[in-house]
């Protein structure tokens, strides 16, 4: 289920997106071997059928093949707050990154002083992983859980404010579909089956941010 919680202006938003250099966007491939595993384990769990886990098995021979096929989504990390595993992520400052000190993207950072100041002022400290997420047209999110692979999301709220959609753009938790508009700021157990898709002309942009549950 998908909670609206605000409306927000977002203009300076868009203008930050704007000005920020495509290269501070990386691409996130899913569909890689593997996910044969991953897709395995799902068929086990009961979640996907047999048809479907022959059609994912059948995107993963095909990404191998054609790799931007692979490219799910691209993704531009702001803030990073929880403890852990840094690998990947080598361009955060890691002097000690298993402190509780927030982490910034050092080398867009400051692409984005508004949106940053936005979200810390409205969630405070609660805040822990700020992080924009693309759909370009024609991509999807294939349905998935994220507590699926062992993160634990028990003390973390996910929240999304939509920057850029189109009429074609569709986001499905626990199987209800819903089309937030510009400007929504919605809340939903990411933990649960979802998925994403862009049929529009247009990029879908979501500023996501991890937040703390209030005790």
């Amino acid at each position: 289920m998908m909670n609206i919680i605000d409306n927000l202006n977002i203009d300076i938003i868009v203008n930050e997106v704007n000005n920020c250099p495509e290269e501070a966007w990386e691409q996130v491939r899913e569909w890689t071997a593997p996910t044969i595993k991953r897709v395995y384990n799902l068929y086990k769990q009961g979640i996907i059928t047999d048809t479907e886990l022959i059609r994912r098995a059948e995107e993963v021979k095909h990404s191998q093949k054609n790799p931007d096929a692979s490219v799910e989504q691209d993704r531009l990390h702001l803030l990073w707050q929880m403890t852990e595993d840094s690998s990947g992520l080598e361009w955060w400052d890691h002097d000690d990154w298993r402190s509780k000190q927030p982490r910034y993207n050092k080398k867009y950072i400051d692409y984005f002083p508004n949106t940053v100041k936005l979200f810390t002022d409205y969630f405070g400290d609660r805040l822990q992983r700020m992080f924009f997420s693309r759909l370009r047209p024609g991509k999807q999110l294939y349905p998935h859980g994220d507590g699926i692979w062992g993160e634990s999301f028990d003390s973390i709220n996910r929240y999304g404010l939509v920057v850029t959609t189109n009429d074609e753009c569709t986001i499905t938790v626990d199987g209800i579909a819903y089309k937030p508009s510009s400007g929504t700021l919605f809340e939903f157990d990411n933990a649960l089956i979802h998925s994403a898709i862009n049929n529009g002309q247009q990029n879908r942009i979501v500023l996501y941010a991890d937040v703390k549950k209030i005790d």
